[in-house]
């Protein structure tokens, strides 16, 4: 579990976060190109009566996820509409509050069910 992280302005490439768990964590103004981030679960709130974890999910603000792998994951009220999604992957993504913008929408490919799921502004 990665609470409170902050790995903003980093340089973080080509790395895994694979099957991790993500509440409050940072990564504005951050590369993330060609980084494998499946079946991780980014979220905000309690995920259990006793731990509380906070309010944010993550902050993709000006981030590049160019090439960034999400398939299977759980992405919870995150806002990707500064990040830059270049042949970003969100295969069998559940995409709960999410948003996007128009221009993005059509460079990402997602389901008629994760339409349903997100925002677009």
């Amino acid at each position: 579990m990665l609470a409170g992280v902050k790995f903003k302005n980093c340089e973080i490439t080509n790395t895994s976060f694979e099957s991790s768990f993500l509440s409050e964590v940072n990564f504005e103004n951050a590369n993330l190109t060609g980084n494998k981030l499946t079946a991780i679960y980014i979220y905000k709130g309690k995920n259990n009566k006793l731990l509380d974890i906070g309010f944010l999910s993550a902050n993709f603000n000006n981030t590049n996820l160019t090439n960034v792998d999400f398939t299977g994951s759980i992405l919870e009220n995150i806002d990707f509409t500064t990040s830059i999604l270049d042949n970003t992957i969100f295969e069998n993504c559940k995409l709960k509050n999410c948003k996007f913008t128009r221009k993005q929408m059509e460079l990402i490919n997602l389901t008629e069910q994760q339409k349903k799921q997100i925002e677009v502004v």
